[in-house]
């Protein structure tokens, strides 16, 4: 997939044209703080520790997301701690060019379009990223809308997955050279927090439907190895970042 980055604002006009796209709001920013919160409606799964880094997981027992709501795959959260600054986390994930160089299952992202419409939540984009899959699991492609907040030194990030019939995009899959299946982000929300000077908490809550022959029950059990996947490749991506920070863009504010 193409690294180039197509960008495009759109102003208010634009947006009442296609009323059905509903962009994040400041509100759906305190509901990511108080699902953070959220223990009453989330069951512990484990919390692993070692030397350096810890992990967490929950899964939804109740409310919206869980099994009993009527969702099949389950929305899960989780927390890993970092020995690295904030900064250096947040420049990593935000470096999509060079993602791919650490990791695997990095296939390329496009942005989109950009939204600057008053009155919402600053900076939101469409976004179509496509994840490798393994041998018997093929390629996954998201066309998602992503907003981020930055307060207080912490980081919020939301993304959802968008119907692009709503929008003034043109589909790309159509034109896809490694045909991915489809997937859906029912929801995302993700903080980085600060700890100390070297050390950063990242949490995320997820829930995907991920399209094609995967059952739910084999999805469920899958997440379980998410937050340890998640956290091996993103030391490898800060390790080198922290390396060479100084030849880089810096994303953080």
């Amino acid at each position: 997939m193409s690294d180039k980055f197509h960008h495009e604002k759109v102003d208010e006009i634009i947006c009442r044209s296609k009323p059905r796209l509903r962009l994040f709001q400041q509100e759906d920013f305190e509901k990511l703080k108080i699902e953070s919160d959220n223990e009453s409606e989330y069951e512990s799964i484990y919390h692993e520790k070692d030397n350096v880094s810890e992990r967490k997981l929950w899964i939804k027992k109740s409310g919206k997301g869980s099994a009993i709501s009527g969702a099949t795959n389950i929305r899960h959260k989780y927390c890993c701690k970092f020995p690295f600054s904030a900064k250096v986390f947040y420049d990593t994930m935000r470096d999509y060019a060079r993602r791919h160089e650490w990791d695997n299952r990095d296939l390329g992202r496009s942005i989109l379009q950009v939204y600057q419409v008053p009155g919402t939540v600053q900076n939101q984009v469409i976004e179509n990223f496509v994840k490798a899959g393994t041998l018997m699991v093929a390629n996954r492609e998201f066309i998602t809308l992503n907003a981020e907040q930055q307060l207080e030194g912490m980081i919020y990030m939301l993304g959802k997955s968008i119907d692009i019939s709503e929008t003034n995009v043109s589909d790309p899959s159509r034109f896809h050279p490694l045909n991915p299946v489809r997937s859906d982000i029912v929801y995302l929300g993700q903080a980085i927090i600060p700890i100390s000077e070297n050390v950063c908490q990242y949490w995320c809550i997820t829930q995907v439907d991920p399209g094609g022959w995967i059952p739910s029950m084999l999805y469920n059990y899958a997440t379980r190895y998410l937050p340890k996947e998640f956290q091996n490749t993103m030391s490898v991506g800060c390790r080198g970042r922290q390396e060479r920070d100084n030849e880089y863009i810096n994303f953080y504010n």
